[in-house]
């Protein structure tokens, strides 16, 4: 079996206990040891009879082939510590997931990602500065969220909506939708982004697996935004999982009377920043290589003005443009697409008249195209 494998079996036995896999598999390095030892460890660590029971019947009959099938099926694929897309800043937690089961685009994981999560139970304020807010963090940043309802549902819609990825991390099989009314916004999703879980499908939706989940959201994203949240709330969950994943936290002043606001007032006199607009995440990271000409968001443009609806590389070429020329080399700058692969594609903008080609290679959004 190989290492792969052998994470998948640990990960359909435990896949609700991150740190128990993560012992798991710093204690045994392969199938062979683990099954020699299964017994000991299991009285051991005190295993219940229910995990121990499960446990036995995956070292004699668990296929990883079978997983592997039905995960293809629904294309789906699957990545371990090993695999070569394995995030670098997911890696760096406490408990880092064995096992990520993924749709979408794979090549997402390399980008800079920004979290952005808040309230179920969203006022009209936390729906105003939330759409207004990631219609700016999704022009640096890939913006990542959990697909629940409220602050979650607003970030991915406003992304979707402005033509940029974006990437849900579900708290169920990536067989299911959670909740229900989200089904349309998660297919949309998919078309060019991505939907992770480190649960196997046909994992239900239980209470238990959203904080646990939110450890990923926070592991994944530089920093975290906090849009509007109660003091008792799983957004709050998610900003204590990051501020002990040492990444930044930010989060949006509410009216003072507001219980909606009352986590992010607490956060902001802990320590999180407070952001009113895109200037006070940016100044958080000069570091960071961002685009030298800010990408125009499509969300301002009319749905009748914009080309048929664009996937992969076509879909990130036509992001980072705008009615404001913009320079190839710019572009290059922006993607890791070589020249020999982005200039098909703008021509073929061009050949379809959504594009102007200018002197100098400069390239901008034609008027019908705004």
């Amino acid at each position: 079996m190989s290492a792969s494998d052998y994470y998948l079996l640990v990960n359909h036995v435990f896949h609700d206990q991150p740190q128990r896999m993560v012992d798991i598999l710093n204690r045994f390095p392969d199938l062979t040891a683990l099954t020699r030892h299964a017994r000991d460890y299991a009285r051991e660590t005190q295993l219940s009879e229910r995990q121990s029971k499960l446990l036995m019947a995956a070292l004699s009959g668990f296929s990883a082939d079978q997983v592997r099938h039905a995960l293809a099926a629904q294309g789906c694929e699957v990545l371990t510590w090993d695999s070569d897309h394995y995030p670098d800043l997911l890696r760096e937690i406490p408990d880092p997931p064995p096992v990520l089961y993924a749709h979408g685009r794979l090549s997402l994981l390399s980008r800079e990602c920004f979290a952005v999560v808040g309230s179920r139970d969203m006022t009209p304020y936390g729906k105003e500065v939330t759409t207004r807010l990631v219609q700016d963090i999704a022009t640096y940043f890939l913006v990542i969220s959990g697909l629940a309802s409220g602050v979650d549902t607003v970030a991915h819609e406003t992304t979707v909506r402005l033509g940029y990825p974006t990437i849900a991390v579900v708290a169920t099989g990536l067989d299911r939708v959670y909740p229900a009314e989200n089904k349309a916004l998660a297919a949309k999703i998919i078309e060019n982004g991505l939907i992770l879980s480190e649960y196997p499908l046909g994992t239900q939706a239980v209470g238990y697996r959203f904080p646990q989940r939110n450890r990923i959201i926070s592991g994944l994203s530089r920093g975290m935004l906090i849009c509007e949240a109660k003091q008792q709330s799983g957004a709050m969950v998610t900003a204590r999982h990051a501020m002990e994943q040492n990444r930044d936290v930010f989060a949006v002043p509410g009216p003072i009377f507001s219980r909606q606001s009352d986590g992010c007032h607490a956060l902001i006199q802990d320590g999180a920043k407070l952001v009113r607009g895109i200037e006070d995440v940016l100044g958080e990271y000069s570091f960071l290589p961002f685009p030298k000409t800010k990408r125009v968001p499509l969300a301002s443009l009319t749905q009748e003005a914009l080309p048929p609806v664009l996937t992969g590389t076509d879909a990130d070429i036509w992001g980072l443009l705008g009615k404001d020329p913009i320079q190839l080399e710019d572009i290059l700058e922006q993607t890791p697409l070589s020249v020999s692969q982005v200039l098909p594609i703008l021509s073929h903008f061009e050949t379809q008249k959504w594009l102007s080609v200018l002197p100098g290679q400069y390239y901008a959004r034609t008027h019908g195209s705004q």
